[in-house]
């Protein structure tokens, strides 16, 4: 079995969180299972298959100073700011269980006073309003499940950035579905991220039998090693590349929390 372990990342920078979910994904899933907590400033995060022209208010990025990133999996656009927790678990295939995961944020919030439901998209639902959202990627010994909490984000922001300006263009690329959405702190106005991290740590370690160690990334891998990875997320080639889906996904409508 692996050895389960935490880490809280200790920077805000979208390319670099991304890629730290890259390089434990392709590298250390058959030694380790890792729940990954982290956050971003602002920013757009547009799925594999989508075209950031028919997702985001590029403009409006460029203006704010948001940054645009593309994720390794599928799905639809995210907003992310410094009131988003965005959780990733990252382990080998054989340890993997979608719904086991989803039940763990479910329960933590549910130790918080917070009761919520999972749909078929696997959305974390809040009567007829999106919390959070999950997306997947697969690889042939790994698998990287990740999602978003909405906690305490700017959701006017959220809605303008991820409102695309003048024509879309007609591809085959896939489209974010709009889902209407709630902050954490709307249903209980004591909850910020540090408790929210807190009781997704302390469900994570119950689930895991207190198993689950507490690291930094940097225990597990050098800053170097995220050089191609860092390469890759920063390269426009790779931001706007909107590369095409296969026939079966080019209709998935999975969206995170927009």
């Amino acid at each position: 079995m692996s050895k389960k372990i935490i880490i809280v990342s200790n920077t805000d920078d979208v390319y670099s969180n991304l890629s730290v979910e890259e390089y434990c994904l392709r590298n250390l899933t058959e030694e380790y299972f890792i729940f990954y907590l982290w956050q971003s400033s602002s920013a757009v995060v547009i799925g594999k298959h989508q075209n950031p022209n028919n997702e985001c208010n590029i403009s409006l990025l460029r203006q704010a100073r948001f940054r645009l990133a593309r994720r390794v999996s599928g799905g639809g656009a995210v907003y992310h700011d410094l009131g988003n927790l965005n959780f990733s678990f990252i382990c080998s295939r054989k340890e993997y269980g979608r719904d086991g995961n989803c039940a763990i944020i479910v329960r933590a919030l549910a130790a918080l006073g917070i009761f919520v439901e999972k749909n078929d998209n696997y959305d974390l639902l809040y009567g007829d309003k999106k919390i959070s959202g999950n997306a997947f990627y697969h690889t042939k010994h790994g698998v990287l499940h990740h999602g978003t909490l909405l906690v305490n984000s700017n959701l006017e922001m959220l809605s303008r950035a991820l409102t695309p300006e003048g024509m879309q263009s007609e591809d085959h690329c896939v489209r974010s579905k709009r889902s209407a959405v709630i902050n954490l702190s709307q249903i209980r106005n004591t909850l910020g991220i540090q408790n929210t991290t807190q009781a997704l740590i302390r469900e994570f370690r119950s689930t895991h039998e207190q198993r689950a160690s507490l690291m930094r990334w940097s225990d597990l891998l050098h800053k170097s090693d995220l050089g191609p990875y860092l390469e890759k997320q920063r390269s426009p080639d790779w931001i706007f590349g909107f590369p095409r889906p296969a026939a079966r996904y080019r209709h998935n409508r999975v969206l995170m929390n927009a």
